[in-house]
């Protein structure tokens, strides 16, 4: 959970300058500081919801493709047996692996079929 926070601090700051921006300017227009501070809570909780919801999908998400890694025998073939995501950014990872084995895939396949060519 860390690490993640980590990866989202960029993103926890913003958060945080656009809550204070919002404060200052509901304080300066006349709303009572309680009324403030119960947005700004509510904004947290759904900040914090997210996060914990973002979290756990991608943490299970790469537990299922370390469980797909450690049950491989070939573990070239990754690409292919990847789990599918709705997210962008892992169809993209998924299809770079794909090109990038796809030579020693096809470099396997050829030395395979010499090798049946040869026993029979």
């Amino acid at each position: 959970m860390r690490e993640y926070l980590i990866d989202k601090l960029l993103l926890l700051t913003l958060h945080v300058g656009c809550m204070l921006l919002l404060a200052g300017f509901l304080y300066a227009t006349g709303y009572e500081p309680q009324f403030c501070v119960l947005i700004l809570i509510f904004w947290i909780l759904i900040l914090m919801l997210w996060l914990g919801y973002e979290y756990y999908s991608r943490r299970r998400y790469f537990h299922e493709l370390w469980e797909t890694l450690n049950k491989m025998d070939q573990r070239y073939l990754l690409g292919e047996l990847m789990p599918v995501s709705h997210r962008l950014e892992d169809g993209l990872y998924r299809e770079m692996i794909r090109i990038s084995n796809k030579p020693g895939n096809q470099r396997i396949r050829q030395i395979e079929d010499e090798q049946k060519e040869y026993r029979e």
